[in-house]
């Protein structure tokens, strides 16, 4: 981990020195989160050990100040009751969000200077399902578990360009990942 750490802040003292050529958020960019997150809300308890979530998530923008897209994620809890065995549950979350990017909304009505190049202060919602299977020894026999069931939820981000196509991003809220997630974002197109 700290390795990874290291090389996360090497790779963003590179590319911080480019230069900036276009707006931070712009209608008509596609782009892609790489996601990581902590603090995790479901399956949460005090016997049980979630791994470390991964997240992926594209969004196109539609409008000025709007972008949808699709998100999918993956991580596991392992469970360890005192009554019955351990177990693992592996959960998949995946569907829908919807961001509303605020950057010159905020630059315009509260007069300030925010940089629009390099600054993407957004809020979102998504909502979509959670897959999860599990499989746990009753007695001599393995029972194995899937279902399904809702989620929807409300976040707050900010994305901080580096370079044209690459930022650093952090989200805060009911999100697939948990309550805090950072990473990456690509912007795959442009107008």
């Amino acid at each position: 981990m700290k390795n990874k750490i290291i090389i996360c802040l090497a790779l963003f003292s590179v590319i911080s020195s480019a230069t900036l050529k276009s707006q931070a958020y712009e209608k008509g960019q596609l782009t892609g989160d790489f996601t990581t997150g902590f603090i995790g809300i479901y399956g949460a308890s005090n016997f049980a050990v979630r791994s470390i979530p991964l997240c992926f998530a594209a969004e196109y923008g539609f409008h000025e100040y709007l972008s949808a897209g699709v998100y999918a994620s993956a991580y596991s809890m392992l469970y360890k009751p005192s009554f019955i065995n351990a177990y693992r549950v592996n959960y998949i979350p995946m569907g829908f969000r919807a961001s509303v990017h605020l950057t010159d909304l905020i630059n315009q009505h509260l007069n300030l200077s925010l940089s629009a190049t390099e600054i993407d202060l957004y809020g979102g919602a998504h909502a979509g399902l959670v897959f999860n299977n599990s499989r746990r020894w009753v007695g001599n026999t393995i029972l194995v578990r899937q279902r399904a069931f809702p989620i929807v939820g409300l976040y707050a981000g900010a994305r901080y360009y580096f370079k044209d196509n690459l930022a650093g991003v952090f989200e805060f809220g009911a999100t697939p990942n948990g309550i805090f997630n950072f990473g990456l974002t690509f912007r795959l197109k442009g107008k």
